[in-house]
Order: structure tokens, then C-alpha cells, then sequence
């Protein structure tokens, strides 16, 4: 993403289209213009209801789903539906940890997922719980810090968007 100067003092996203930004050519030695940086983060549109904050997301690359993002969630979890959705045997998964939740600690299930992407932004391999921490069908599970911690984060609760850039 180029930000730029708009002519008032501000700066302001240029989007790029099919490798151009604005009406010029990508920047190249000798280019004119007013680009400040290059940067490269993702501006995900985020549904806000109170305190919580759900983005969507993509699962094992085709996979669509919703998480609540839970910076106070040490793993990420899916629920039970988005598990027999990923056709992840729950069964076959023998380990287990304890999670402290608002209702005490429960033991959950640990599967790997392939790849979780938010805006992008693509983790392979992620550890994620099996468990049905989100009582809303509609919800697949929390978006814990073991995938928040690769990115630096910040909410714009103005825009509706969380921020994530790479670390």
C-alpha cells in the first residue's frame, strides 16, 4: 500500500490497481511524485458488537469463517462444527490442555490447521483448540495470540478495520 500526500497537509492511501499506484507508474529511480512510504499491512474490515471485535477469515486456503479476535486467548480455537467442517477427526485428537475460561478451565482438544488467513495474511501450521468457546453458530471460534502475535495489530474503531502488519 502507498500512502501519500493528498495536497492537504494529510496523508492518504493511493491504491494500487493492477500494479499502478493512482494515475502514475510503480515508483522507479528518477520517478516524481509524492510517496512517502511503501508499507506493508492489510486494513481487514472488522464487525464490532460492544467490546468484541470479529473479522473473517480463511481456513486451509477455501474454508470461509468468522473469529471473535481474543488478544487475552493464548491459542486460537475453532468450534466443534468448523473442526467436522475441516473434517478434523476429533476423536483421533488424543491431546489436550487446560484453557481457563470465563466458566473455569476446561480441557481441549489440539489440532493443527493448515493455514489461517486474515486480510492476506496467511499462518501455516497453526495449533488451534477444539472447543465451542463462542456460544453463536454464526462464530467459528477466537483468533488467539499464537496467529495475533506474527503481526503488529491496532483497531480503528472509526474505520471498522483492524490493522495488521507484519513484524
Amino acid at each position: 500500500r502507498l500512502i501519500g500526500d493528498n495536497n492537504d497537509g494529510n496523508a492518504s492511501p493511493i491504491e494500487r490497481r493492477d500494479g499502478i499506484a493512482g494515475a502514475g507508474a510503480e515508483p522507479h529511480e528518477g520517478w516524481v511524485g509524492n510517496v512517502v512510504r511503501v508499507v506493508d499491512d492489510r486494513a481487514v474490515p472488522i464487525e464490532k458488537y460492544g467490546q468484541v471485535v470479529i473479522i473473517a477469515a480463511t481456513l486451509n486456503g477455501k474454508t470461509p469463517a468468522k473469529f471473535v479476535v481474543d488478544t487475552g486467548a493464548s491459542h486460537t480455537m475453532i468450534s466443534n462444527a468448523m473442526a467436522k467442517e475441516l473434517n478434523i477427526n476429533i476423536s483421533q485428537n488424543q491431546r489436550t490442555i487446560p484453557f481457563q475460561t470465563a466458566n473455569g478451565v476446561i480441557q481441549a482438544p489440539l489440532t493443527s490447521i493448515e493455514s489461517i488467513t486474515v486480510g492476506g495474511m496467511e499462518i501455516k501450521n497453526l495449533t488451534a483448540a477444539i472447543h465451542d468457546a463462542i456460544p453463536d453458530p454464526n462464530v467459528s471460534g477466537l483468533l488467539g495470540l499464537n496467529f495475533l502475535t506474527h503481526f503488529k495489530m491496532d483497531i480503528d474503531p472509526q474505520k471498522a478495520v483492524l490493522h495488521l502488519e507484519k513484524k
